[in-house]
Formats: C-alpha cells, sequence, structure tokens
C-alpha cells in the first residue's frame, strides 16, 4: 500500500469525490452520481445501519468502501432470491491509478474491524467473475455460499454471495 494513505469515515462533504471516483470506475461523465451520492448520504444518516470508508493518499480520494446492514423491511437490492438478513460489505472501488498496492484490503480489514463491533456474521455480494474482489475476499476469511444469485446492479447479473464467520 503507498505509504500515507489515510483510511477514516466518510463526511457529508466527501459526496462530490465520491462521485467523481465512482464515475471514473464506471466510465460515466464525472458529475452524473453527484445528487445519488448525496442523497445516500442524507438518507443514511444512521452509523448503526450505514457507514462508509474513504482512503485517502495526498489529501486525493483513492478508494471507498461501505457497510450496510439488511433487513427483512430493508433490501433494496433486485435479486432473484432474498440475501440473508444481516449486515455486509458493499461497494468497494479504488482508482485505477493505485489498484493492486493494497488499498482494498486496507478498506476492507477497516470495515471488518468496524462490524466485529457490531456482528460475528458478515456477508458481501460480488460479480462473480471479479478477478480481483473474489479471491481478496477469500484471503480474508470468507467461504462462498452460492453463486446462485442474480443482481440488478452487477455487471453481467451473476454474482457469487460470500460470508465470514470469524472473529477480525
Amino acid at each position: 500500500m503507498p505509504q500515507l494513505v489515510l483510511i477514516r469515515t466518510a463526511s457529508p462533504n466527501d459526496y462530490l469525490d465520491i462521485a467523481r471516483l465512482r464515475a471514473l470506475s464506471l466510465g460515466l461523465p464525472e458529475d452524473s452520481l453527484q445528487l445519488r451520492f448525496k442523497a445516500e448520504f442524507e438518507r443514511f444518516r444512521d452509523a448503526d445501519r450505514w457507514n462508509l470508508w474513504t482512503a485517502w493518499l495526498n489529501e486525493i480520494l483513492i478508494g471507498y468502501g461501505r457497510t450496510e446492514v439488511l433487513t427483512t423491511d430493508n433490501n433494496p437490492y433486485e435479486t432473484t432470491r432474498s440475501l440473508p438478513v444481516g449486515w455486509y460489505l458493499r461497494g468497494i472501488v479504488v482508482h485505477p491509478s493505485v489498484r493492486r498496492q493494497g488499498i482494498a484490503r486496507e478498506l476492507t480489514v477497516t470495515r471488518l474491524k468496524w462490524l466485529s463491533q457490531r456482528t460475528s456474521v458478515v456477508f458481501c455480494f460480488l460479480d462473480a467473475e471479479e478477478k480481483a474482489s473474489v479471491p481478496l475476499y477469500l484471503s480474508l476469511g470468507f467461504t462462498e455460499v452460492s453463486r446462485d444469485w442474480d443482481f440488478r446492479d452487477l455487471r453481467d447479473d451473476r454474482g457469487v454471495l460470500l460470508q465470514r464467520t470469524e472473529p477480525c
């Protein structure tokens, strides 16, 4: 991981940087996601249900990842099957210029430590073809639950559900 990387909880003032990074990762115009991320910060002020972690290098956002709890009445993801209720690692994004340098791992370990104070079981769902993320999560103690998931927000709608039951 590059030296001097600061990992911290996101603040509402970070939404523009987060929107820019997400747009870059999707190949969208820079300002296309600003309203979405601003609305997410407004909607998820309750840190007991959601948190967003950011990675900064020289005051530039280089990555982020979030955690959120899904309940029977709070499942915004369109899937072919119901997701298990519980805490999830979601939405990790790392700037292309610093990928494969440990940023995603550090963001994930930070999120797992935060979650260890809230739960003993953590889930995540990923694109089944993701060449970097699936091995990362498996190396951190996650096990595959199923590949029989279709998620609307994944590139090819095919996902893998992972679960971790070890303490961090």
